[in-house]
């Protein structure tokens, strides 16, 4: 691979192409890697980091928060009609939910200028700041999901509403970013 990585997306190809060596496959990757930027953390080869040098806008990344937050809140409400009284259903639901959510919130305190050290943390200051009391009940049922595939009987559905809650204020505070005002 070549030493100097490229700084933008328009440089990518003359990038890619000092190298004869660079397969068709490492190229569709890479190509596609650039398309879903926001979305990864960056490729190695032979130490140098392809990606170094690009960022993802800030528009950009309002709008995936954007997305993210109204998937994630209709997914978790349907998710919530079919197995409302299933706990072991709604285990695996909330384990699958938690990661995007964490990493939206995460996302979304950078942006507001207020970042956290991890996911979980942002995850757990915008859960603080809906109902601290709910939250300091139930974060723990996220991360009993996530590990063990279940949650304390009774508290699936709840857990699942505190995600819904959780995705709506994500929602809610883009759209603030967005029109340029405060968190």
């Amino acid at each position: 691979m070549p030493k100097c990585a490229p700084s933008s997306l328009g440089t990518l190809t003359a990038w890619l192409r000092q190298d004869e060596g660079t397969s068709t496959v490492e190229y569709a990757l890479l190509a596609g890697i650039i398309v879903g930027a926001g979305l990864l953390a960056a490729r190695q080869h032979d130490g140098d980091d392809p990606l170094a040098g690009i960022a993802v806008p800030r528009a950009a990344r309002i709008d995936r928060l954007r997305q993210v937050a109204l998937n994630v809140a209709l997914r978790l409400r349907a998710s919530l009609v079919d197995a409302a009284t299933r706990d072991e259903r709604l285990a695996p639901v909330i384990a699958r939910a938690a990661g995007p959510l964490r990493a939206a919130a995460l996302t979304l305190l950078e942006l507001e200028g207020t970042a956290a050290a991890t996911s979980k943390e942002a995850f757990g200051r915008i859960a603080g700041e809906i109902d601290a009391k709910r939250a300091e009940r139930l974060l723990p049922e996220i991360s009993r999901a996530r590990e063990s595939a279940s949650v304390t009987p009774g508290a699936g559905a709840e857990t699942v509403l505190l995600l819904v809650d959780v995705a709506l204020a994500i929602g809610v505070r883009v759209e603030r970013l967005d029109r340029g005002g405060a968190p």
